[in-house]
């Protein structure tokens, strides 16, 4: 016991938390892919301790790219061959170490111990070590991380870039008052972990980096926000004026450039046909995406105030969702919701949230999964859920003791969004659950930590929360 103080104690526990969860996570998926899944399961792949579907074919892929290397040498590696990243590091241990799914387990438990360190790193700008250690410790424990730690898979770079991204900006809001006293060279530095995010994001999702870039555009209009009060205390009322006096420009904006003409467009499940039909003059034009799933012809109805240059989006994003839904599987959720205008894209975001934030609900306890794997987690997804409501909770009480901290802000943001676009677009619960877990347990880790704050009744702690 008096160990572990000193360890806690220690300016490196960040470093020796690391070292912990590295030796777990790759302990752990050792006995997952040795002996667990071969042993418990009876379908293609569980010989080599693959349950996840999409981890066969990058296993497969990456076989060939290390063939490939073997014979032509390393000029032919790829770091996003067959533009999946987690190929390209999987080809690479499989050439050293043989291509058998553990060569790659490594990685993984690397991945996830790095993510485990940033989280104590973000707990550690609100909360005292004992709740921060606490809250990182639910985070890397948390079963469903395994569904990519012990296969092949891209959530674990996503999630590292996600959480890199965020501390950067944490950096950014808490060190405002010295960005103004030092120089070029020491605003570069912290720069530098975002920028690294981004990259890592790029790594794993790419789509993902359009997100990035309006966080960061909003982010930075936060920044100058402060800069606008410079010399006043943090002020939210202040910053909510400036920043919906913006918002009504840009609105205003909208609305003097957009036209009156109503645009149809058709989607058609059994065929491929795009287009825009246009009530008046002016051609037409092309929207990207695919054809939603669906037994009959449903439209999307353009509204009239908004231009098509930003409602596209709203389009392209009804298509993807459109294309998940064929992908079907045991845990859809509202498959039968269209979004066939702008207001019933917008009307779905609470529903969207509630998804997100409560999922899995009660009903996907129990029952059959898509796979063996997925019915044997539901069994363990259900008391771990529970918990996850409490710290949620929790979360929400921290809206009060941090509520001065111009980083909170931003970090619930990000957090809040990133849980709500996943739930939009995509309409399967178990998919939400693994896309999201970078936002939604870095929610849960604080929930935690301020449970934790409040458990320990160290008055000290909690003024300092307020501070």
């Amino acid at each position: 016991m008096i160990f572990l103080r000193r360890i806690v104690a220690s300016p490196n526990v960040i470093l020796f938390l690391g070292i912990a969860v590295f030796v777990w996570t790759w302990f752990l998926s050792l006995i997952l892919q040795l002996w667990v899944i071969p042993h418990f399961f009876s379908h293609a792949g569980s010989n080599e301790g693959l349950v996840i579907l999409d981890s066969f074919g990058f296993h497969e892929q990456a076989k060939q790219k290390a063939a490939e290397i073997s014979t032509l040498g390393w000029s032919v590696w790829e770091l996003r061959p067959y533009g999946q990243s987690p190929v390209g590091f999987a080809s690479a241990f499989y050439v050293f170490f043989g291509t058998s799914p553990q060569s790659f387990l490594p990685f993984n438990a690397l991945v996830h111990a790095l993510s485990a360190c940033i989280v104590l790193t973000i707990l550690r700008k609100y909360f005292s070590i004992y709740p921060s250690l606490i809250g990182s410790l639910i985070f890397v424990l948390n079963p469903a991380s395994f569904e990519w730690v012990a296969q092949i898979h891209r959530d674990g770079i996503f999630i590292l870039g996600t959480l890199l991204f965020i501390l950067g900006w944490i950096n950014f809001f808490d060190d405002y008052d010295d960005l103004r006293q030092k120089n070029l060279k020491y605003f570069l530095r912290l720069s530098l972990i975002f920028i690294i995010g981004i990259f890592v994001i790029w790594v794993g999702r790419p789509y993902w980096i359009q997100i990035t870039l309006i966080l960061t555009i909003f982010f930075g209009g936060f920044l100058l926000c402060l800069r606008v009060f410079d010399g006043q205390p943090f002020d939210l009322r202040r910053i909510s004026i400036c920043l919906c006096i913006v918002t009504m420009l840009i609105f205003f904006q909208l609305l003097l450039t957009s036209g009156k003409t109503a645009y149809t467009v058709t989607y058609v499940p059994s065929q491929i046909e795009e287009g825009i039909q246009s009530g008046g003059g002016g051609g037409s034009s092309k929207p990207e995406g695919g054809i939603p799933s669906g037994s009959s012809t449903y439209t999307y109805q353009h509204s009239d105030w908004l231009p098509w240059a930003f409602e596209k989006h709203v389009y392209q994003i009804a298509m993807i969702r459109g294309n998940n839904l064929i992908l079907g599987g045991n845990t859809l959720v509202d498959a039968s919701y269209r979004f066939d205008s702008l207001m019933s894209f917008l009307s779905y975001f609470p529903r969207a949230l509630q998804i997100g934030l409560l999922s899995p609900l009660p009903n996907l306890w129990v029952g059959q999964g898509s796979t063996p794997a997925m019915t044997a987690a539901r069994k363990i997804m259900g008391p771990v859920t529970v918990v996850f409501y409490f710290s949620l909770v929790g979360a929400i009480m921290g809206v009060y003791f941090l509520r001065k901290r111009p980083s909170f802000w931003i970090t619930y943001l990000n957090l809040l969004l990133g849980i709500l676009v996943f739930a939009v677009i995509t309409p399967n619960v178990g998919t939400i659950i693994r896309y999201r877990y970078g936002f939604y347990m870095l929610l849960v880790a604080i929930g935690v930590a301020v449970w934790c704050e409040i458990c320990m009744k160290k008055t000290k702690d909690l003024s300092r929360l307020r501070s």
